[in-house]
């Protein structure tokens, strides 16, 4: 026997809790956010102050009937997992858009109120005006129009279906064991960091989110002596599962996203030395995030970066050691961690 693997890499099975906890915290900050604030305007002036008051109408009949003009419409819809949109908040963002173009009322065309399986959040059109002294009456052409522009042009602006693709390096972040010699620690270093490739294909039911699937990989090998012994190894960690996908437009060629899987985790080693040969094979489920940006060089191509993090532990493995087989289980409190963060920049494929 080469190694004695219950003291290589371990892992104290509370981490990989900490990780589960910190993956959902992490996708909830990304997404737990104000919802997506549309916007068409057709004239602006200059801003009002913060202070300003703004007056708000829910009954059309009930707005001034002449010294008015429409300046554009503010469309507040949930962004997926929005937080920040009870209705005086919502209202708020209305009042802050229109005081920036110059508002001063407001008309709240459509309200749509929480439900129990549908959005979380009041979702509110309206149409913003600005009083003109010496106007003659309502623009009600003006409004109708607006609204209808608003209607025609409310599409989703960034990409219902992606392809993507990535290479890069990768480093696990599980920890050696204190006890073991010199040359397995070196040995076992040089399998701790790696190339690593990943794919992933996305569908988004609107600009905000989507699901997918995801697929990465991580092959490291290495070479050396260990016990006076030379030898070759490589090892392969791999990730294969569904995901879940947020994402928001912070420039019309950039795109940050992030995303959240959970799936098969993988682990293969094989140890190949002077007439002895070991391999070590498990699974388990494991968790991949990953959060990016993406810049757009066109409408169907375009260029990520992604930071990826891997959490999992494997409870017990399979071995074969010149074809003897036998099962290593691990302790209940240690456990053989496959945890990793990996960093990659690929092609992207965006269909409309």
């Amino acid at each position: 026997m080469i190694f004695d693997y219950r003291k290589l890499y371990h892992e104290i099975f509370k981490t990989t809790k900490i990780n589960v906890l910190f993956c959902f915290l992490f996708v909830i900050s990304f997404s737990a956010c104000s919802p997506h604030i549309g916007r068409t305007i057709t004239k602006t002036y200059s801003p009002l102050d913060e202070d300003s008051d703004v007056e708000v109408f829910f009954d059309k009949s009930s707005m001034p009937p002449s010294g008015i003009e429409s300046l554009g419409v503010i469309d507040i819809k949930d962004a997926g997992v929005s937080t920040l949109c009870d209705s005086v908040s919502v209202l708020d963002y209305i009042k802050k858009e229109a005081r920036q173009i110059g508002g001063d009322i407001i008309f709240i065309s459509r309200h749509n109120k929480p439900e129990l399986w549908g959005n979380g959040c009041h979702e509110m059109k309206g149409v913003i005006f600005r009083t003109i002294d010496g106007m003659s009456g309502l623009d009600q052409d003006s409004t109708n129009n607006i609204t209808k522009r608003y209607t025609e042009s409310n599409e989703r602006k960034l990409p219902r279906f992606k392809v993507a693709a990535s290479a890069g390096y990768g480093w696990r972040t599980a920890e050696l064991a204190a006890d073991i010699d010199h040359s397995q620690r070196s040995f076992c270093e040089k399998l701790m960091h790696a190339p690593v490739w990943d794919a992933s294909v996305n569908y988004y039911f609107c600009d905000f989110w989507g699901l997918g699937l995801m697929y990465s990989a991580f092959s490291a090998t290495a070479d050396g002596s260990v016990g006076g012994l030379k030898g070759k190894g490589k090892s392969l960690i791999t990730f294969a599962g569904p995901a879940f996908s947020i994402r928001s437009a912070l420039h019309p060629k950039w795109i940050l996203e992030g995303s959240f899987g959970v799936g098969y985790l993988g682990y293969k080693l094989n140890l190949d030395f002077p007439e002895h040969e070991e391999k070590y094979t498990g699974a388990t489920v494991g968790i991949q995030y990953s959060l990016g940006t993406e810049y757009k060089f066109n409408k169907n191509w375009g260029l990520g970066l992604n930071l990826i993090g891997i959490g999992g532990a494997l409870s017990k493995m399979k071995k074969n050691e010149n074809g003897d087989k036998s099962t290593i289980k691990f302790d209940d409190k240690e456990m053989e961690g496959l945890q990793g963060i990996r960093l990659s920049m690929g092609i992207r494929y965006y269909i409309h």
